[in-house]
């Protein structure tokens, strides 16, 4: 039974009405009609704004907000009923694997042009030593040096490329 006298006006009603039925109408969507969480407060609200809008002159309030959330329901399904949803590939949100993959990408070509602009010397040394993981002494005989200069140039080398990795990777300002 509602507590509502004969001289209340619309909004007062409103209030009442929603006071006493809004939290029946939302387990009612949720529950009885599988309304999913996130729309049911909406939907509810939507329900309250038609009778400010209608006024319509009931008996049994209760009983009629329950039938007009039960039409709100349907009418929910039956605007969905042909929506599907998104594949994971069309998701806002990427899956860390695919982060990863680009983050290693994005190194590997920054990384490719870190080397294109060393001289050729520095770059056949240092995939020698990294990539091919050859000692110094064997490094050192096939440039016909000794190993204590490959050990220094490796060290230049590895200077200037971080120079120029660091000024490609820079963010533009």
């Amino acid at each position: 039974m509602s507590s509502l006298d004969q001289g209340s006006s619309a909004v007062q009603m409103l209030e009442v009405l929603y006071r006493e039925h809004a939290q029946l109408l939302c387990a009612t969507a949720r529950y009885r009609h599988r309304v999913p969480p996130e729309d049911v407060e909406a939907l509810v609200h939507d329900v309250f704004a038609s009778i400010l809008e209608r006024c319509p002159a009931v008996d049994d309030m209760r009983a009629f907000l329950l039938g007009a959330i039960q039409n709100a329901s349907r009418y929910y399904w039956r605007k969905r009923r042909h929506e599907a949803p998104l594949l994971e590939e069309h998701e806002d949100t990427a899956d860390e694997s695919t982060a990863a993959r680009l983050d290693r990408w994005t190194t590997n070509l920054s990384l490719g042009a870190t080397l294109a602009q060393l001289e050729p010397k520095c770059r056949e040394t240092l995939r020698r030593y990294y990539l091919d993981e050859q000692k110094p002494g064997d490094i050192a005989e096939h440039l016909d040096t000794s190993a204590g200069y490959v050990m220094q140039l490796l060290s230049s080398c590895r200077k200037r490329a971080r120079e120029i990795y660091s000024r490609i990777t820079r963010p533009q300002a």
